[in-house]
């Protein structure tokens, strides 16, 4: 298990402390009761999030228990998405990023492989 390279430090609600911070509380929040949420989830994200410590802990309010939650919010769930894949290329490449996950989520670059094929076949021609 690899430590954590999105949230480092003190365990708590990684949500939870962006919302703090956002109404400029900087002060400590509940460190029980918290999830290991897998940023990249499913199979094999699961295995390769801890293999690249893109995890964080999360509080049942933000990981499945209320619409907040990421598994719920498309939104929260994009957010740490973005968060994680600029952790790793702080460490790696795009293209590392890209070879592993296979899905781009900071640009307006093609989002997939599949997608930059897409791209490539499909277009209109403006006939004037």
């Amino acid at each position: 298990m690899a430590a954590s390279i999105v949230q480092k430090g003190i365990k708590e609600c990684f949500l939870c402390r962006r919302d703090a911070e956002q109404v400029m509380y900087y002060g400590p929040l509940q460190a029980a009761g918290l999830h290991k949420h897998h940023i990249i989830f499913g199979n094999p994200g699961r295995k390769l999030s801890e293999k690249y410590g893109l995890w964080c802990w999360l509080c049942l309010r933000h990981h499945t228990g209320s619409s907040e939650a990421v598994h719920q919010n498309r939104e929260n769930d994009l957010y740490l998405k973005r968060l994680a894949q600029e952790a790793f290329e702080s460490h790696h490449s795009r293209a590392e990023w890209m070879q592993i996950f296979e899905r781009n989520y900071l640009s307006s670059e093609p989002k997939s492989q599949e997608d930059a094929k897409e791209s490539q076949e499909v277009g209109f021609w403006l006939i004037e």
